[in-house]
C-alpha cells in the first residue's frame, strides 16, 4: 500500500498526518443528511459521523453501486450496514458502504441475494407467496417469469404444486413494476422429494477438488477424458490464423455514430452479457476501468448482465417471457448510457445454469448448447459486433448452496472451450467471416480465465481466491472478490493483442503494441501480470526506472533530500493521482509512469524526475530557465527555447503548474 511507501521512506512515526484506516464495521444507520453530504452510523455503542465524497463508495445488498448516493430511499435510518470510514484532514470519510439484510433491496429487473426461508402463506389465486426469512415476513409477487428451481410444470402454478406452507426454501427476491417479487425459489435439501437431510447451515456443497487444476495447467493432460487447454491441441494461445483475424478486427474498431456510421463524435462500445456473477464483477471492472488514464475515452463500458440470468434463460429473447426482458433491459441500459445497439462493437459473456445436477460432460453440454444460440442472438441484435470475449466461473469450493458448487463452477470451462474450438473449426453455424459464408455468429474467442483451485496459486501468476473473496452463499463475490476479477479483467483487455488497438489510448496503445514479446501475455495466457509472482526463481527483472527512490524523488518536490512537513501533506493528493487504476495501491508500473523521462500527456512528470534543477530564488523579471514539454501528440519535446522573438507563448498544463 502506497500510504506504507510513504511511511518507510520519511521514517516516520508521526503516522497520524497521513490517511489512518480502520477495518470494515456493522453498524446500523442512525440519520442521513444529503445536503451536508453526510451519514452517521451507530457501531457498537459509537456514532460516527462520515463525510461522503465522489470516492466513497455506496452499493446496495448484492454489491451494485447505488447511483443516488445519499438521495437513495433505501439508506434509511435504522438499515444495517457494513462500512468502513478513514481518516483524513481531521475528518472521517466515508470510504465504502454496502447495505445488509433488506437494506440491499435490488434495483427493477435485478435478483438479490440467496436467502433461506418458510413458507408461510400461498396464494396461487392471488399469485402472491408470503416467506418468512430473519424473523420478518415477506409478501413477494409470483409471475410467469419466476425461476423455480429443480421443478417442472406448464406454468408457475403448476411447477410450485408440491410447495407447502411450512416448508423450508431458498429464495431470491427481486423487484418488478416497483413491487417486491420473486425471481426464483426452490426446496430447501431437507424439503426436496428424495434429497438428503439438510446440512448445517454454512456447510459446503462442493466435493475435494485439492487435485483440480486450472485448464490453462492441464495442457495435453485430461480431465474426466477432455484434453485440457482453453485452445485445441492443450495450447493457451490462440491458433495463428484466428489470431490474425482477431487482430484484424480490433484494428477495424472505430467510433461510430448512433447510426452505426464511422464518426469522429461516435463511440465504441463494449457490454457485457450474464448472470448476476457476471453483473458484479463486470459493474467493478466498470468503475476500475473508468478511473484509468489509458483507457480510451472513446470508449463507453456498458454492464448488461443481470441478476439471475442464467444461460438457459437468455438465449431466447422472443420467448415472451424473462429472455425477452432480460434482453429489453439490456437495450434500456444502452439507452441510459446514451449509446445504441449500432454502437456495439466488442463484448464479454459470462454465463452458467442455475442448480446444476447432471455429471460431467451433460451439463457442460447443455450450457455449450445455450452459449452457442447466445452467440448467434448476439450478432443478430448488434449488427456491429465484431469480437466477443468469453469466461467461464470462478472457484465454487466455497458454496453453501447448490446454485453452482463445485465440481460445476470449474467444468463451464470445457463449455466455454467447446464453443470456440467449434468456431474453429469453422462450423457454419459459427461462422464469422463473410468471405467464408453468411455470418452467424462474432469472433469468439477467451477473456480472462477466472478460475483458481480455492488458496492454491496458479503457476502462470500466482492467482487465487480466499473465502473472504465470496459472499454468504460462496459463490457471489464479495466486494474484495469483486475487485480481484475486475483487476484480471483490466489487465487482459489492456494488454491483449486484440483489445489493446480499441481500449487503450494514443501513446498507451503504442506502447503495448511495442511491448510485444514472447513473454508479453497473449488472449489465451492466464496471467494477471508479467513474469513470475513476486519472490519466486528466476523471476522477471524490473525497469531501472520503476527503483523504489523513484518514490522518494517524486514526494521530494524541491529536491533538497529530504521530505518536508508540506510535502508529507501533498502526499495523498499526489499518490491518488498516481494510482491510475484506482485499486489504493500503488504498483512499480505506475511509479514507472509517473516519472519516466519525456513521458506523455497526462502523464505526471516533475521538473525532479526530468533531472532539471529548481531555484528557490527566481523573481519576477528573472529570465526564466529552459524546459520542455511533450506536444499534443507525444511524438516530440517541444523547449522553450525554441521560441524565439516577441511571441506569445502559452503552457497548457494538464494536472499541475
Amino acid at each position: 500500500m502506497w500510504r506504507s511507501i510513504i511511511l518507510s521512506l520519511a521514517s516516520l512515526t508521526c503516522a497520524g498526518i497521513l490517511l489512518a484506516q480502520d477495518g470494515p464495521q456493522r453498524g446500523k444507520i442512525k440519520s442521513v443528511d444529503a445536503e451536508k453530504g453526510t451519514i452517521t452510523i451507530t457501531a457498537g455503542d459509537k456514532d460516527h459521523e462520515l463525510a461522503v465524497t465522489d470516492r466513497s463508495r455506496i452499493m446496495d445488498g448484492s454489491g451494485g453501486a447505488i447511483e443516488k448516493g445519499l438521495k437513495d430511499e433505501r439508506l434509511k435510518v435504522g438499515a444495517s450496514v457494513m462500512f468502513r470510514g478513514v481518516e483524513r484532514d481531521g475528518r472521517t470519510m466515508l470510504d465504502g458502504l454496502r447495505l445488509d439484510g433488506d437494506g440491499g433491496q435490488p434495483r427493477e429487473g435485478q435478483g438479490g441475494e440467496i436467502r433461506r426461508a418458510k413458507i408461510k402463506k400461498l396464494d396461487l389465486d392471488k399469485m402472491t407467496v408470503t416467506l418468512t426469512a430473519d424473523g420478518k415476513d415477506h409478501e413477494l409477487a409470483l409471475s410467469e417469469e419466476t425461476n423455480v428451481l429443480g421443478a417442472t410444470g406448464k406454468d408457475v402454478k403448476e411447477k410450485l404444486k408440491d410447495f407447502k406452507v411450512g416448508a423450508d426454501v431458498q429464495f431470491v427476491a427481486g423487484m418488478k413494476d416497483g413491487k417486491p417479487a420473486l425471481r426464483a425459489i426452490r426446496l430447501a435439501d431437507s424439503a426436496a422429494p428424495g434429497r438428503p437431510a439438510e446440512r448445517p447451515a454454512g456447510a459446503r456443497t462442493s466435493p475435494d477438488t485439492s487435485k483440480f487444476k486450472p485448464i490453462t495447467e492441464l495442457g495435453d493432460a485430461k480431465y474426466q477424458g477432455v484434453t485440457g487447454g482453453l485452445y485445441p491441441n492443450g495450447k493457451n494461445e490462440r491458433p495463428a490464423a484466428h489470431e490474425a483475424a482477431g487482430v484484424a478486427l480490433a484494428k477495424s474498431v472505430r467510433p461510430l455514430d448512433d447510426t452505426g456510421k464511422p464518426s469522429d463524435d461516435g463511440k465504441i462500445v463494449l457490454l457485457s452479457i450474464g448472470m448476476s456473477n457476471a453483473t458484479q464483477e463486470f459493474s467493478a471492472f466498470k468503475r476500475v476501468a473508468d478511473r484509468d488514464t489509458e483507457k480510451n475515452p472513446k470508449l463507453d463500458i456498458v454492464d448488461g448482465a443481470q441478476g439471475g440470468m442464467t444461460a438457459a434463460v437468455i438465449r431466447n429473447p422472443n420467448d415472451n417471457g424473462r429472455g425477452g426482458q432480460f434482453w429489453a433491459t439490456v437495450d434500456q441500459r444502452l439507452t441510459n448510457a446514451h449509446v445504441t445497439r449500432q454502437q456495439v462493437q466488442a463484448a464479454w459473456v459470462k454465463e452458467a445454469d442455475a442448480g446444476p445436477t447432471q455429471p460431467f460432460p451433460k451439463h457442460a453440454e447443455l450450457l455449450h448448447v445455450e452459449l452457442v444460440e447466445i452467440a448467434r442472438v448476439l450478432h443478430e441484435r448488434f449488427p456491429n459486433l465484431k469480437l466477443v470475449y468469453l469466461s467461464s466461473r470462478t472457484y465454487g469450493g466455497y458454496a453453501t448452496t447448490r446454485l453452482n458448487p463445485e465440481p460445476f463452477a470449474y467444468e463451464t470451462g470445457f463449455a466455454v472451450k467447446w464453443l470456440i474450438e467449434q468456431q474453429l473449426r469453422g462450423e457454419a453455424s459459427l461462422n464469422f467471416d463473410p468471405a467464408k459464408g453468411d455470418v452467424k455468429s462474432p469472433w469468439l474467442s477467451w477473456g480472462p480465465y477466472l478460475w483458481a483451485n480455492g488458496t492454491t496459486p496458479r503457476v502462470a501468476d500466482g492467482f487465487f481466491y480466499e473465502e473472504n473473496d465470496f459472499g454468504g452463499d460462496g459463490t457471489h463475490p464479495s466486494p474484495a472478490g469483486q475487485q480481484k476479477v475486475a483487476q484480471l479483467m483490466l489487465k487482459f483487455f489492456k494488454t491483449d493483442t486484440t483489445t489493446g488497438p480499441w481500449f487503450v489510448s494514443g501513446a498507451g496503445a503504442k506502447r503495448a503494441s511495442a511491448d510485444d514479446s514472447p513473454a508479453r501475455p497473449t488472449a489465451g495466457d492466464d496471467v494477471s501480470r508479467r513474469g513470475p509472482p513476486r519472490g519466486e526463481p528466476n523471476a522477471a527483472p524490473r525497469p531501472d526506472d520503476a527503483d523504489p527512490t523513484a518514490m522518494f524523488r517524486l514526494l521530494d518536490r524541491n529536491r533538497d533530500g529530504q521530505l518536508s512537513q508540506r510535502e508529507l501533506d501533498n502526499a495523498v493528493e499526489l499518490l491518488s493521482t498516481i494510482d491510475r487504476n484506482g485499486d489504493d495501491s500503488i504498483d512499480r508500473q505506475e511509479i514507472a509512469q509517473a516519472t519516466r523521462r519525456g513521458g506523455r500527456p497526462g502523464e505526471i512528470i516533475t521538473p525532479a524526475a526530468r533531472g532539471e534543477r529548481i531555484s528557490d530564488s527566481l523573481e519576477v523579471g528573472d529570465e526564466a530557465p529552459d524546459f520542455s514539454l511533450p506536444d499534443p501528440t507525444g511524438k516530440r519535446d517541444v523547449k522553450l527555447s525554441s521560441f524565439r522573438g516577441k511571441r506569445p507563448v502559452v503552457l497548457v498544463f494538464s494536472s499541475f503548474t
